[in-house]
């Protein structure tokens, strides 16, 4: 089910790093810092909402399908960490950050499903297993593989490993 995914560990990191930018006087865009920190807390927020309503879900007898509610927040979180992840880019020392599930689920299953690459317009929502809610789990054959999502757990525990990753990387 839920793997517990520890954001403190995260903003430590990124805390570190905007004390290293000042330290060293390293040109940047304060108000960008600014944000991803912002960010980076409403993401875990989000996450602690999406594993509530997941948990309450799947212990209802009544409910054999993921609400609309559940299936919002999944939404907005990957459209949150996108905007999160270009951010980070941006800033000094960064911009090799990648996070392909997020990068993908947001480009081909939410933004652009009706592109040449992806070609999945059909909606649909599942809970997973161990992953997590999974975006456009229902698929044709010929789509099976195109674009899989490993699921939105899976997705942030990539999207916190490279990001811790690459600040202690940076020995700040």
């Amino acid at each position: 089910m839920y793997q517990k995914i520890d954001s403190q560990k995260t903003q430590q990191l990124y805390w570190n790093y905007r004390q290293h930018l000042s330290k060293e006087r390293i040109k940047h865009n304060g108000s960008l810092v600014k944000e991803v920190a912002q960010r980076l807390q409403q993401l875990s927020l989000l996450m602690e909402i999406i594993s509530a309503l997941t948990v309450r879900e799947m212990n209802s007898k009544t409910s054999l399908i993921p609400s609309i509610e559940l299936w919002m927040y999944v939404e907005c979180f990957y459209y949150l960490a996108f905007r999160t992840r270009r951010v980070i880019k941006s800033l000094p020392k960064l911009s090799s950050f990648e996070s392909p599930g997020i990068r993908d689920v947001r480009n081909h299953l939410l933004e652009h499903p009706e592109g040449l690459k992806s070609d999945l317009l059909k909606r649909s929502f599942s809970w997973g297993k161990g992953g997590g809610p999974v975006l456009k789990a229902q698929r044709h054959a010929e789509n099976a593989l195109v674009f899989p999502d490993a699921g939105l757990y899976a997705n942030y525990l990539e999207f916190q490993e490279n990001l811790n990753n690459l600040l202690a990387s940076k020995s700040l």
